[in-house]
């Protein structure tokens, strides 16, 4: 990753003009990043502190977000079947502080279609990702995504039937999709969790709700 940074002669009366490459980023991702970066520094930087190391560490805090390793790779460095992985069913609810990136939400849906995988992504804040499939894929899922750069990630509950014949018997949901429903709060970012129970209700799910938030 290579940061640019040029300071004018009238610094820090005026801003630096900072600029981040990197030959592991898309050409769109790397835009994405420097029209965030530009965006922070005019909105959260006061003109007249000194405020290249502030920069810096937002590059630092957020390049990830842009980024993600290729997920063929990433699968193909997980662990072997082991012995009742593949005949065993699995569901597995995973619950996250937040799930803004666009980037992670794609990166989300091509990895559940590539271990095939039903379910859905629930971005927004909370954010929740339900996956169905054999335990080793939904295992696999679960690690791959633990590596990405998360508030909070946490596995809140894993139903297993094992010695199933027909794996996709077991699944409640079809495909693998993400959700939208209303949002409020000062930033539009917070859940309409009522319309996401009946989601969940109408797919005979909704015992999961309580041990998802805490409430009934």
């Amino acid at each position: 990753l290579d940061v640019i940074c040029r300071l004018p002669n009238s610094y820090p009366t005026i801003l630096p003009e900072v600029h981040v490459r990197s030959d592991d980023l898309s050409r769109q991702d790397q835009d994405k990043l420097n029209e965030n970066l530009q965006r922070h520094m005019h909105t959260e930087l006061t003109t007249g502190d000194v405020c290249i190391l502030s920069i810096i560490e937002w590059i630092k805090e957020n390049t990830f977000e842009y980024y993600t390793p290729p997920l063929v790779k990433q699968i193909s460095e997980q662990e072997d079947i082991e012995e009742g992985e593949d005949s065993s069913f699995c569901r597995m609810w995973l619950y996250m502080h937040h799930i803004y990136s666009k980037i992670k939400r794609r990166n989300i849906l091509s990895l559940a279609k590539d271990l095939e995988l039903t379910g859905f992504c629930l971005p927004g804040k909370p954010g929740v990702v339900c996956i169905e499939g054999t335990l080793h894929n939904t295992k696999q899922f679960y690690n791959i995504l633990r590596r990405w750069n998360w508030k909070s990630i946490t596995c809140r509950e894993k139903e297993i039937k094992e010695n199933i014949d027909d794996i996709s018997n077991e699944r409640k949901i079809i495909g693998f999709q993400e959700l939208g429903f209303d949002t409020h709060g000062p930033r539009a970012n917070h859940l309409d969790l009522g319309q996401f129970r009946s989601y969940l209700r109408d797919r005979q799910l909704d015992y999961m709700f309580k041990k998802l938030f805490g409430v009934d």
